[in-house]
């Protein structure tokens, strides 16, 4: 089959390594939500593969290093009923945007490649009770939890088996657990309807009686957990690093108006331009919003960050993360450590080709073309 070239993007990088003396560098980052990602194989030729099932690879973002010149095959497995979309970058430079499963590369040492892999599922939930006021468990193969009080609704879910199990009232007759699947894009309702024969009357205050406030106690604080890592141990004195922060839900109650928040050394790190997730640059770090996490859903995001070019070799700097929230017991903060080292300046142009063809796959060819940038010294 004859391919057709079309060179779209011509760029100039500086600060980066000869490629006669360093490799590349490939980082692969998944998300999607109820922690459902998919499977990836990075390969050159029959003698050299990566994948995701392996177990010292994360499947949610690993940098493969030392990545030596040629033409790498990408291919993912999207999970079922999962949208995907793959966003390509280079030196944290957007080049494309894909949907499809199979790419393909040429890449030269000294390049820096992302694959930022995103999952978007279509499925719907409500979950209601006659009386309202139920608390409930949902729970999928994948042992994901959905809780939560009726009457509730849920978006964005895969395709599952999903069981429900709903707690009874008091003076209430108990209902059997509810099994259902959910189609993708489809929607579901679980609804559960108590009889309850040995519920007390209400009691009429006397007259008499002075009438008592009563206060309900105060509803259980929400917790999360926070993973907060950098997908190296050390960056390139004016080179980049990736930072992830996933949090999960670990109550049984809904949690609202989150801020997440990654605190830097500004003299060290500067935070990449285009944030995901809609972060927002805030002094000495960024921070995110999240409107609602429901009992068992995680979020996650990735933060390229720049290190500066005039730092001295052995410098150590910490990234913290912090969530927190009226629905927080507390605070809750992680910390991320990166050993810096120095390198010597040099240029690179890079010339990106794409070439599109049938059978649903895509072929990104990244053809990096290095020469020195002569420098004199003061």
């Amino acid at each position: 089959m004859a391919l057709t070239y079309v060179r779209f993007l011509t760029l100039i990088l500086a600060a980066f390594l000869p490629a006669a003396t360093f490799a590349a560098t490939v980082t692969i980052e998944q998300s999607g939500n109820m922690d459902r990602v998919g499977g990836w194989t990075l390969m050159r030729g029959d003698a050299w593969k990566v994948q995701s099932t392996d177990p010292r690879v994360s499947p949610y973002a690993h940098t493969i290093r030392d990545v030596q010149s040629g033409t790498y095959s990408f291919q993912v497995v999207p999970p079922e009923g999962g949208e995907m979309t793959m966003r390509v970058y280079n030196h944290d430079v957007f080049l494309t945007e894909t949907s499809e499963t199979k790419s393909a590369f040429f890449i030269e040492g000294g390049d820096a490649v992302r694959l930022s892999i995103t999952y978007v599922f279509t499925g719907t939930m409500d979950v209601q009770s006659e009386p309202s006021g139920v608390t409930f468990t949902i729970t999928a193969p994948n042992r994901a939890l959905l809780k939560g009080v009726t009457p509730h609704s849920f978006q964005e879910l895969p395709p599952y088996y999903y069981t429900a199990s709903f707690n009874t009232p008091e003076g209430c007759m108990p209902q059997k657990q509810q099994k259902r699947a959910l189609t993708t894009g489809g929607h579901l309702t679980f609804f559960a309807r108590f009889l309850c024969p040995m519920a007390e009357e209400e009691v009429t205050t006397p007259p008499e009686e002075e009438e008592k406030t009563i206060v309900p106690p105060p509803s259980p604080a929400g917790s999360v957990s926070l993973t907060h890592f950098a997908t190296q141990e050390e960056i390139l004195a004016g080179g980049q690093a990736r930072v992830v922060i996933r949090l999960k839900n670990t109550s049984r109650r809904t949690l609202q108006n989150l801020l997440v928040t990654e605190y830097l050394d500004p003299e060290v790190l500067t935070p990449e331009v285009n944030l995901q997730r809609g972060g927002v640059p805030v002094p000495n770090g960024v921070q995110w919003r999240i409107a609602q996490l429901n009992p068992g859903e995680s979020w996650s995001v990735s933060l390229g960050v720049r290190a500066s070019p005039h730092l001295p070799a052995g410098t150590m700097t910490q990234l913290t993360a912090s969530v927190s929230g009226e629905d927080l017991r507390a605070p809750v903060g992680a910390i991320a450590t990166l050993g810096v080292t120095t390198l010597p300046a040099t240029g690179v142009t890079i010339d990106l080709l794409a070439t599109l063809f049938g059978m649903g796959t895509t072929v990104l060819l990244v053809r990096l073309q290095k020469r020195m940038v002569s420098r004199s010294l003061a």
